[in-house]
């Protein structure tokens, strides 16, 4: 009986441990699971410092901005866009430049098949809105690195330059425009649908007082073809048909927003503002490979040009998920029967070979050709981007030149100005000493004349002694005389 107690106490025992060992096992798995949660979770939260945004210059800003504020939202996102793409905004303005006689339909019909970027192709149609941000082509790359490097703040200060003109009243409706006010944004559309102006005016004059004193505002010239109209020159109208509305703003987040499928788009109208009914837009991303080789800025955000496209890798990986199938799913070879003739088999694959040669010498053929015309196509962009980089390259050094021109020019002014003080001095100098020899020589003069005029000292002196003597002998002639006079 004792026995059986010891054993079933033992029993316990060791059932007490292997469930304890249980227990503890399963509450350090969950620790694990909690800590390696955390880690990941704290992985995720944190943010490098590069992704950081970068505080752009406000007065520069406003400077480069002040042209382009008031343009209408539809052709204003465009140009934002586009301005990150420069070498693609050269090649359009070049292609618009030798196709004039095309009207804005035909122009965008045309670069269709161009593999420019959306935003650039829509500014197609505007020739000399393109004239005028290439000829000057450091503010089209400042405006793009502006707008790569910091989003938010160019639109906030686009907004506070609008809320400057229509304060002074300069920003206003009209037969071109519709103002809207949206809280405390405002946006700007055309009175008419599918039909743009492009304003311009001058920048010294609807933002009122300029508040950068040493970042004045760009001023463009105004095209002569402009008509004016409420304190503002507007260009001739320009059809815009809605498919090119594929992009817009979303201004109380501060981005751009696109959708490039804007052919299955339907709008609605409400109180002039046009809105769009789905839900497709998404906020726009900058693609690399539209940049074409020019450089970023040292300012730029790394997730900015080290993106990838995972819709892209997505379809990718579906294409060859779907090509593994087929070729997994090909039906075996059928074995010959062994007593076919030797002699026919050597025909049939005689046959075969030659079939297979000639499709093989076709195909190469086929490719030689692709290739040629890839490598001619890619010297033609290669000789076009080349022929881009060296007018930026130009641009840069021709206005390096002209600073130092200008340096050299204010170096001359000073030196001159300092000979011109050397040479007054110099002057005053040789005046001064000259009337003083002048005085000097008036002075002796007038001495030798007193000295001419009046009598010698000797001369005097000697008459006076005469005068004297002749005195006395005639008072002692004449006493001689009486004393004779008195012995007679």
């Amino acid at each position: 009986m004792q026995s059986k107690f010891k054993y079933a106490l033992v029993y316990v025992c060791l059932l007490g441990l292997v469930v304890a060992m249980v227990l503890s096992l399963a509450q350090a798995q969950e620790l694990e699971q909690i800590q390696s949660v955390e880690v990941v979770n704290n992985i995720e939260n944190e943010k490098p410092d590069d992704e950081a945004k970068y505080l752009l210059n406000q007065a520069e800003l406003d400077q480069m901005l002040a042209p382009i504020a008031l343009y209408p939202d539809s052709v204003l996102s465009h140009v934002l866009v586009a301005s990150t793409y420069p070498l693609e905004v050269i090649q359009a303005a070049r292609w618009r430049e030798d196709n004039q006689s095309l009207d804005s339909q035909d122009a965008i019909e045309a670069v269709e098949q161009k593999s420019w970027d959306p935003s650039v192709k829509a500014l197609v149609p505007f020739h000399d809105l393109l004239q005028q941000i290439t000829d000057d082509l450091n503010w089209l790359q400042e405006l793009g690195d502006a707008f790569l490097i910091n989003e938010e703040q160019v639109l906030a200060s686009i907004q506070s330059l609008r809320q400057k003109a229509y304060t002074t009243g300069s920003l206003s409706n009209n037969q071109y425009i519709e103002v809207v006010e949206e809280q405390d944004d405002i946006v700007i559309t055309p009175t008419t649908r599918e039909v743009v102006y492009i304003p311009y005016y001058d920048t010294r004059v609807v933002y009122g007082n300029w508040w950068w004193h040493n970042h004045p505002p760009r001023y463009w010239h105004r095209p002569s073809h402009y008509s004016w109209h409420a304190g503002i020159y507007w260009g001739p109208r320009i059809h815009f048909r809605l498919s090119n509305f594929f992009g817009g703003f979303h201004w109380r987040n501060r981005h751009i927003v696109v959708n490039h499928h804007y052919p299955h788009r339907r709008y609605y109208f409400d109180d002039g503002v046009r809105r769009v009914t789905n839900h497709e837009y998404r906020r726009w991303s900058h693609n690399p490979q539209h940049r074409r080789g020019v450089r970023y800025s040292r300012h730029t955000p790394k997730a900015v040009y080290r993106q990838t496209n995972h819709a892209d890798r997505k379809v990718a990986r579906n294409a060859q998920t779907r090509h593994q199938v087929v070729r997994n799913e090909r039906p075996a070879k059928v074995r010959r029967n062994n007593q076919v003739d030797r002699k026919g088999t050597i025909e049939r694959t005689q046959q075969r070979l030659n079939k297979l040669n000639a499709h093989q010498n076709k195909t190469n053929v086929v490719k030689t050709q692709n290739q040629h015309r890839q490598t001619s196509q890619h010297s033609a962009r290669h000789s076009v981007d080349k022929q881009a980089r060296r007018q930026l390259s130009d641009a840069a050094q021709q206005k390096h030149r002209q600073t130092q021109a200008r340096a050299q020019h204010q170096r001359q002014q000073r030196e001159t100005v300092r000979l011109n003080k050397q040479r007054q001095s110099a002057a005053s100098q040789t005046r001064s000493t000259k009337r003083t020899h002048q005085e000097r020589h008036l002075n002796t003069s007038k001495q030798t004349k007193r000295q001419s005029a009046a009598p010698p000292r000797h001369k005097v002196t000697r008459s006076n002694t005469q005068r004297s003597v002749r005195r006395q002998n005639s008072g002692s002639q004449n006493r001689q005389g009486s004393n004779n006079q008195k012995k007679r």
